[in-house]
């Protein structure tokens, strides 16, 4: 079930991705730092570092390397046990285009296979047991032992 995205609009005097930038403070910053460091770290590492910045990350989780997990809103990220992050993979909890801000959980449940190079947008769940193809954009939410596939994503069970 596709949750809702909280969304600012534009309003024609600055684009909402440059006004959201400002925002934020320190912790913020200090977030985008861990996100970074942590997209080149062994996977032992990048987990400490991922949980230090906010994101929910369960027990036997495996974050292959150059995975970006979204540094703006790392906290609005979970993953759940026993799930493996291919490499190269994007998680983002936000989304910017020139007319809408949009910001939204992602969950991933447990036992998840997520292959390399996919893309996951704000507020998608991934339900337990899922496996995703390399090379997916996930724009919609995955049921539970769902395989899917492709840009956008469909059912390839």
């Amino acid at each position: 079930m596709a949750r809702e995205l909280e969304i600012d609009t534009y309003d024609g005097e600055r684009n909402p991705f440059i006004e959201k930038s400002y925002l934020g403070g320190l912790r913020s910053k200090l977030n985008m730092v861990l996100v970074m460091i942590a997209k080149v770290m062994p996977f032992q590492f990048k987990q400490r570092l991922l949980r230090m910045a906010g994101t929910e990350i369960g027990e036997d989780v495996f974050i292959s390397h150059g995975t970006y997990i979204d540094g703006r809103h790392p906290e609005k990220i979970s993953i759940g046990d026993n799930t493996l992050i291919g490499s190269q993979t994007r998680i983002y909890g936000h989304a910017a285009t020139m007319d809408e801000y949009r910001m939204g959980r992602v969950d991933i449940g447990d036992g998840v296979l997520i292959g390399t190079s996919s893309i996951i947008l704000p507020g998608v769940t991934v339900g337990d047991g899922a496996q995703i193809a390399a090379g997916s954009l996930v724009n919609r939410d995955v049921e539970e032992g769902e395989f899917v596939g492709g840009v956008p994503i469909k059912n390839l069970d």
